[in-house]
């Protein structure tokens, strides 16, 4: 009586370690997913700093067609006379040269705004993607210790077990990882 009892407690603990390590996966499974979703913002970001660059180029020609008519201005003002006609073209020339200089004043002013906030995005998500990635990495050496731990056949059992929870509806809880990731060895009567 005592075997059978024995051998029923040894099979609970063992499905119970089995579910355990079944719900870790799930929950690094989910971890990952959020990894690639910040992964594809960061590709997001890129192709937005690409398009700021396009428009930066597009107004950086702006600013060299604006310093090329200010200079065409310039030699008009320089050949002006002392005649109401050259007064009048270079009071034309000054206001022209007064609108271009805010101009030009406003646009450095956004391209030095859109390349800071720019540098911020990336450094932000270069950070965050560095971080997950080594979140990563340790999660997957995490998972391939716990699977030099079940045998194969149990993995199949558990993944079925998943499957079959999964399309009745079940509502799985997210289980946080110990942050103790030893090796558990469970033939010498280990637990996780």
């Amino acid at each position: 009586m005592s075997n059978v009892q024995f051998q029923n407690a040894y099979v609970e603990v063992l499905l119970d370690n089995f579910m355990t390590v079944v719900k870790q996966n799930v929950y690094i499974q989910a971890q990952q997913k959020v990894s690639e979703q910040a992964v594809e913002k960061a590709n997001e970001i890129n192709i937005q700093a690409n398009n700021l660059a396009e428009k930066n180029i597009s107004l950086q020609g702006e600013v060299q067609s604006l310093k090329n008519q200010l200079d065409g201005m310039i030699s008009v003002q320089e050949k002006a006379d002392s005649g109401e006609m050259y007064r009048k073209e270079k009071d034309r020339v000054q206001s022209s040269l007064n609108d271009f200089m805010r101009k030009n004043k406003i646009l450095q002013d956004e391209i030095t705004d859109i390349k800071l906030k720019h540098n911020a995005q990336v450094n932000t998500m270069s950070d965050t993607l560095v971080q997950q990635t080594i979140q990563i990495d340790l999660l997957n050496s995490y998972i391939r210790k716990l699977e030099q731990n079940v045998s194969a056949s149990k993995l199949k059992k558990i993944k079925s077990e998943i499957e079959i929870k999964s399309d009745v509806g079940m509502n799985t809880d997210v289980i946080e990882i110990a942050e103790n990731t030893e090796e558990v060895d469970i033939r010498n009567g280990g637990s996780f």
